[in-house]
């Protein structure tokens, strides 16, 4: 079962996920569909590999964690294969994400290297269990039945099945806005394939390119 999440850790999020952003014709796409219905705030579109854990031991060992399996990586492919209803009266939209040996290696690699250092909130098992872990971009949820029916309309437009190449992995916390209300938001972004700095900080090394240099 799902622990409800604690109040802002000293970092100041709510809780943490990893995942794979979507972008590209199906990534606009659902943020157009959460714009025009009036989802607020906007959930970026993204694909979790690693599920939502709090209170991690420090938050430099979970960027070391995420740096060093990405810098390991090369661009993975996702097919996004259909869409989805999910939670009854929490009507959530979800376009389900294939479980390619890829992905599902990718997981489970994290989910061993960042459990030892934080709190699951789902207590290991149903959703973040290795072996029962659904691969999916929510669009929506929670919303009133006049609204889930016409996100499904615009959704069923969606370039179904469609393949999408990922090329990073982004670190996500869910932050206390000005408004009150929480939002995920992107902590790091580790692109493939690129060492990461040596000073502990858990981000990617800048290239020779980067003005910063």
């Amino acid at each position: 079962m799902r622990r409800p999440l604690p109040p802002p850790d000293r970092w100041g999020y709510r809780g943490y996920c990893v995942c794979l952003m979507v972008q590209g014709p199906i990534g606009d796409a659902v943020l157009g569909i959460q714009s025009s219905l009036g989802v607020t705030p906007p959930m970026p579109p993204h694909v979790t590999v690693k599920g939502t854990f709090v209170s991690p031991d420090s938050l430099d060992l979970v960027r070391d964690s995420v740096c060093q399996h990405a810098q390991q990586l090369a661009p993975l492919e996702l097919r996004l294969s259909e869409l989805l209803v999910w939670g009854g009266e929490r009507r959530l939209l979800v376009i389900s994400a294939d479980a390619s040996a890829e992905l599902q290696s990718l997981h489970e690699n994290l989910y061993q290297a960042i459990e030892p250092i934080s709190t699951n909130i789902y207590g290991g098992t149903g959703e973040e269990s290795v072996r029962g872990f659904h691969y999916h971009v929510t669009i929506y949820q929670r919303v009133d039945e006049a609204t889930h029916s016409r996100g499904l309309g615009a959704a069923e437009r969606l370039p179904l099945p469609g393949l999408y190449q990922a090329d990073s992995l982004h670190l996500m916390g869910r932050a206390t806005q000005q408004d009150g209300t929480s939002a995920w938001t992107v902590v790091d972004r580790y692109p493939f394939g690129l060492p990461c700095r040596v000073d502990g900080a858990g981000c990617p090394a800048p290239s020779p390119s980067d003005p910063s240099v």
